[in-house]
Order: structure tokens, then sequence, then C-alpha cells
């Protein structure tokens, strides 16, 4: 029979023995915990900084690149429309590192604004010059601004076409180009002109801006130009640029070294 002292007195044991246990975390093991969550959480924290900022820099190069990207699709095609007719030069003198003069007939250019322009027939052409220049921005470093795409009529007969100051078309085609730099003081020029040399297109352009008799031989056309978000008025931001670089052949087939035409344009 148990009495109720006995309870008691076990009751009185054991609280007695709770009382006295000390067990738990020690000083060094609580600063070994702290520290190491510490340095979990400072990890956790810089992988999450780390995957919103690349995934920002990786929409704002996407978002550059569908701004950029139409643009040199729109030149190199207006290139590929510059043989107006057999064996005339299509590219102009005076075209320069910034800005390119050339003959093309497009026909969508005659309705702009419902004017009457006579563009002649597929037989007897009448082109437009265009002129895409690249204007740069007072400050900026490297060179940037618009490049913006001009038709004007022209006047004349064939081959002498020139241009006259009557303006058909007019379209900004990116807003804020970028001249690839080099150096701190030098760049890659947007427009650069190459000929043929013993039936290869040289390694080397022309120079610029280009005579009457370096343009009769302007076999290809190289544009280059970076897009970038702006960082400010004067500065590109190098995280989100984007470099585009395409070459337009000026000519109906390869050269060939056994004619009298041999490594002209539009031939």
């Amino acid at each position: 029979m148990i009495r109720l002292a006995d309870l008691t007195t076990r009751g009185m044991r054991a609280l007695r023995s709770r009382g006295r246990d000390e067990s738990g975390y020690s000083l060094p093991e609580l600063s070994v915990a702290i520290i190491v969550g510490t340095a979990v959480l400072g990890g956790l924290f810089v992988l999450v900084n780390f995957a919103t900022r690349s995934n920002a820099r990786t929409t704002s190069r996407v978002a550059v690149d569908q701004i950029a990207r139409p643009a040199m699709q729109r030149i190199i095609d207006e290139l590929h429309s510059t043989c107006v007719y057999p064996g005339i030069a299509p590219v102009l003198s005076g075209s320069s590192d910034t800005q390119i003069s050339m003959l093309q007939y497009n026909a969508a250019v005659d309705r702009y604004d419902g004017g009457s322009y006579n563009s002649g027939t597929d037989a007897s052409p009448v082109p437009v010059v265009r002129r895409i220049t690249f204007t740069q921005q007072t400050g900026t470093n490297p060179p940037a601004g618009p490049i913006t795409d001009y038709a004007y009529q022209v006047s004349g007969t064939a081959p002498n076409w020139t241009a006259t100051t009557t303006v058909l078309n007019r379209a900004t085609l990116i807003n804020r180009a970028v001249r690839v730099p080099l150096t701190s003081s030098t760049s890659v020029p947007i427009f650069r002109y190459y000929k043929y040399v013993n039936g290869a297109i040289s390694t080397t352009p022309l120079p610029t801006p280009l005579s009457s008799e370096n343009a009769k031989l302007v076999v290809q056309v190289t544009v280059t130009f970076m897009a970038s978000l702006s960082a400010g008025a004067t500065r590109i931001d190098p995280d989100n640029a984007v470099t585009l670089t395409d070459s337009a052949l000026l000519r109906f087939s390869p050269s060939n070294e056994d004619t009298n035409k041999a490594g002209l344009p539009c031939t």
C-alpha cells in the first residue's frame, strides 16, 4: 500500500533533481551558432542580391537589343537596295565614318506624305539619295547620339544624279547609338568602306571622307555601333551595352578578275 507521504517525498526529490540539472548550450557553443547563422544569412543575401541584379541586367540588355537590332537591320536592308542600275556606284563621295550617302531606288519612299515624286520605271529608275547620319551629342564619352535616315530628291540624269534639298522622308532609327570605344580617346567608326584588292575584299578600310575615285570602288560597307541605356546625360551604362556589327556587299556576284569590271560595285 502506497502512502501519501511516500508520494510527497518522491515528488520533492524529482523537483530537486530537476533544479540541479545544468544541461544546455554553453557560451562558446552559442557564439559558434551565431557566427555560422550570420555567415549563412549573409551568403543567402549575397546570392539573392546577385540574382536580382543579374536578372535586371539581362532584362535591360534584352530591351536594348530589341531597340538596336531593328535599326541595324534597316540600315543593312537599305544598303542591299543601293544598286539602282548595273555598273553605277551607289556610295557617293563625301561619305564619312559618321555619315553615308548612297543612291537607292525604293518605291516606298515615293508615297511619303502623298507626294508625286517621279521614280521613273524599272528600266530607267530615278533613285533617291539616302543619307544615314550619326550625330554625336555634346559631351558624351564614348561618343553617343541618334542615327537618322534621310531620303532626298535627286536632280540630273544617270549616272550623275545629285541630291537636292528636298527631303522626301526622315526617320530616327535609334535615339542613342554609341561608337564602340577602342581606347579612352579612339573608337570604331560607325561606317567603314572596303574595296576589292586582288580578287578579295581588302581588310583595310578606305580613308574617309571618300574621294570621288574611292567612292567608285566601294563594294562593301560595314556598320558598327553600340546601344545602351543611358546612365546620365553624358555617360553610358556598360552593364547594359549591346554591340552590333554587320556588313553589306554591294555587288550582284563575287568579283571576277577576268572581266573589265572586276572588283567594281553593282556588277
